[in-house]
């Protein structure tokens, strides 16, 4: 079977690739080459091209999203957060998650995937400051990591034992909150809590 997948983009230029008879229900499209890889999703038109002559199976272009999840690849959360909607997951080298995860479909993982019903290893705290905070609260405190969990509904911090209202929250590298009155004059770690599971700052 002679089928090529073509991808046009908003600028009329595109790119072709192989196309993979798998049944008569179903042909598998190779990536493009060139635009698809600078990108981490892209809306294009699609045509389906069959011989030598160009045939055009259909007719109009079907606007389909190409993406890469390679470029998720930053930290656990951010694969999961951003690429999980395409289906993009963690590909770790051991069944324990230990080292840093590639961005990937299931199909390109050949050693232990986790998709987005599984969720990422404990967050991971690298610095915050202030490194004190007044008494009666309203002090602004940022706090930097990553794997800070999915959404703002996950989290939890406390600093010196009570709760920090947070204001700002990136859950791939950061967390903003805002202390609140401490009834003792408590002295304490910043500790962030993802779906149950604490992190303490160092």
């Amino acid at each position: 079977f002679n089928y090529t997948c073509v991808y046009v983009y908003a600028d009329n230029t595109s790119d072709v690739s192989d196309a993979v008879w798998m049944s008569e229900y179903r042909i598998d499209c190779d990536p493009p080459d060139s635009t698809y890889s600078q990108f981490n999703a892209l809306l294009v038109g699609f045509f389906l091209v069959w011989g030598g002559d160009g045939f055009e199976i259909n007719e109009d272009a079907i606007n389909v999203t190409i993406f890469n999840c390679t470029r998720y690849s930053q930290s656990c959360s951010s694969c999961l957060g951003f690429g999980g909607e395409f289906g993009c997951g963690n590909c770790y080298q051991n069944p324990n998650r230990t080292g840093e995860p590639v961005c990937s479909l299931r199909g390109r993982c050949v050693d232990t995937f986790y998709d987005n019903t599984q969720p990422c290893p404990s967050a991971q705290i690298t610095d915050f400051v202030p490194k004190s905070s007044h008494v009666f609260g309203g002090t602004f405190v940022n706090i930097t990591g990553s794997d800070f969990g999915g959404n703002l509904d996950e989290i939890e911090v406390t600093v010196a034992n009570e709760a920090c209202e947070i204001s700002f929250y990136d859950f791939r590298t950061r967390i903003d909150c805002v202390t609140q009155p401490s009834t003792e004059g408590n002295t304490g770690p910043i500790i962030v809590t993802v779906k149950g599971i604490p992190t303490q700052a160092d």
